[in-house]
């Protein structure tokens, strides 16, 4: 048995396009992500690094090969276990930041107190938020932010969920310099601190934040 945090053995995922058939999205891949790791997942676009973000992260039934997440196999769950264990283990930030729209951005964070961390939520969210610059939108929209800002607010939900696994799809696309860097420092914080981070990006300055890298091409990886 692993102790991987995410263990990652043999998976292969595909689709199925009119146009052109059947599509390898993810071949035959291998790979763990320990307590710790910080591994930027990385290759041009459409070479399955978003497909095996989703399917390591309990999002997406792969077709063959199997996904173990702290020992479990998620996809051996049913849809309520499988949503529960993700809240309690997983934190999840994309690059549509699902933040309910009518909630406010300190509402918006506090959902993470769903997951039943049992950490002083309160506490976490507020000082979170003012490292991610925030604490002057706290009663503000989603619909009243920047970009950027809503990125910071998913960022900043996930880390306070309590969860030890943080997947990240491109993190720091829609922050500039100041900010990304703000978030991948405390990305890469967390992970020192005993928990681990994948993240999938496009950004060279991104993955240089990361301890370790992982090279995409065409569903396979290449290079660790």
């Amino acid at each position: 048995m692993t102790d991987a945090l995410i263990h990652i053995k043999g998976l292969t995922k595909s689709y199925s396009s009119k146009a052109v058939g059947k599509v390898l999205a993810v071949q035959n891949v291998d790979l763990e992500l320990n307590k710790g790791d910080f591994i930027a997942l990385k290759g041009p676009s459409g070479c399955g690094k978003t497909t095996l973000l989703l399917a390591a992260g309990a999002l997406l039934s792969p077709d063959a090969g199997e996904v173990l997440i702290k020992g479990r196999n998620p996809y051996k769950l049913s849809q309520p276990e499988r949503s529960a264990f993700r809240a309690e283990n997983l934190g999840f930030v994309f690059q549509s930041f699902h933040l309910v729209p009518y909630l406010t951005v300190m509402e918006n964070v506090m959902l993470c107190e769903l997951a039943g961390s049992g950490k002083d939520i309160k506490t976490c969210v507020t000082e979170l938020l003012e490292k991610f610059g925030l604490t002057k939108r706290l009663k503000h929209l989603p619909s009243e932010l920047s970009v950027g800002e809503q990125q910071r607010v998913a960022l900043a939900r996930a880390i306070c969920s309590g969860a030890s696994i943080i997947l990240a799809d491109e993190p720091t696309g829609n922050l500039d310099t100041e900010n990304g860097k703000r978030v991948l420092e405390y990305l890469a914080d967390f992970a020192k601190n005993g928990g681990a981070v994948l993240m999938v990006t496009h950004d060279h300055n991104a993955g240089d934040y990361a301890f370790r890298h992982v090279d995409m091409v065409d569903g396979k990886i290449i290079q660790q």
